[in-house]
């Protein structure tokens, strides 16, 4: 699948052990996140991204977000649901050089 990817294309990991597998198949076919398509992960852990750090990525508060957890829990156990089910946390996108690919304008049609 790789191979056949053109630089209009983008490829979404949701966790850093995706992005290895993505990376090692482009390695093998031969193609390069950022020039023969677009690369981005959802998966920011500081530790891991020392290594690979052109990567695009989003970024968010684990703390804020296991603090949101604990907050609708407790209010599931105390039987108020209104805002337990669901919450938006603010992320932040973190451009790296492998979005570049995807980022250019689409082609118009002749």
């Amino acid at each position: 699948v790789l191979s056949t990817l053109d630089g209009e294309t983008a490829l979404v990991c949701g966790d850093y052990y995706r992005l290895g597998l993505v990376l090692r198949g482009a390695i093998e076919a031969g193609v390069t996140p950022g020039r023969d398509f677009g690369l981005l992960c959802c998966d920011d852990a500081p530790a891991k991204f020392r290594l690979i750090k052109a990567v695009t990525r989003a970024e968010f508060d684990r703390y804020a977000m296991g603090r949101e957890a604990v907050t609708m829990l407790l209010a599931m156990q105390r039987g108020d649901t209104a805002d337990a089910r669901s919450k938006l946390l603010p992320t932040r996108l973190i451009a790296g050089i492998t979005s570049r690919a995807s980022t250019r304008a689409a082609p118009t049609a002749a």
